[in-house]
């Protein structure tokens, strides 16, 4: 019988495809929040209003393009992450958007893609809401106490 220690640290069948479940959710979000922040950028660097370009198979499209790109880095990211926030008792929605955010804004740099400020707010909200996002789903539930 594992100790508690080992329990910690060992993850069973049903756990690992929570895990990639909720890192896949939180690429597909990574996505959607790239397209929806990429098409309002847009808009107010050309001075035109903000949901000009916000229809709903324009929006798709390109969400559909972006998760080729978020799903793989949230999975490739995520995991390493999710040990480390699981093992330390860190494991909370705002930990997990700042880590998200923060890994966003390093995208940038680790493909050598010149981006602006917009460019690093673009990035860096998008991994914030994959962050988010990962850390509702993969946060544990505590059953309230019963009186």
């Amino acid at each position: 019988m594992p100790t508690s220690a080992e329990s910690d640290t060992s993850l069973g069948g049903h756990e690992v495809r929570r895990v990639f479940l909720a890192l896949f959710a939180g690429g597909l979000i990574a996505a959607l929040a790239m397209a929806v922040l990429l098409a309002v950028f847009a808009n107010i660097d050309a001075h035109v209003p903000v949901t000009t370009d916000l229809d709903l198979s324009h929006i798709v499209g390109m969400s559909v393009f972006f998760c080729f790109f978020t799903v793989p880095v949230a999975v490739i990211l995520g995991v390493p992450f999710y040990w480390f926030l699981r093992r330390f008792g860190l494991l909370r929605v705002s930990v997990c958007s700042v880590l998200g955010a923060s890994a966003g804004m390093l995208i940038p740099y680790v493909f050598h893609i010149e981006a602006a400020l917009i460019g690093m707010v673009w990035f860096g909200l998008s991994g914030a809401a994959a962050g988010a996002m990962m850390g509702m789903l993969l946060r544990r539930i505590r059953p309230s106490a019963k009186v």
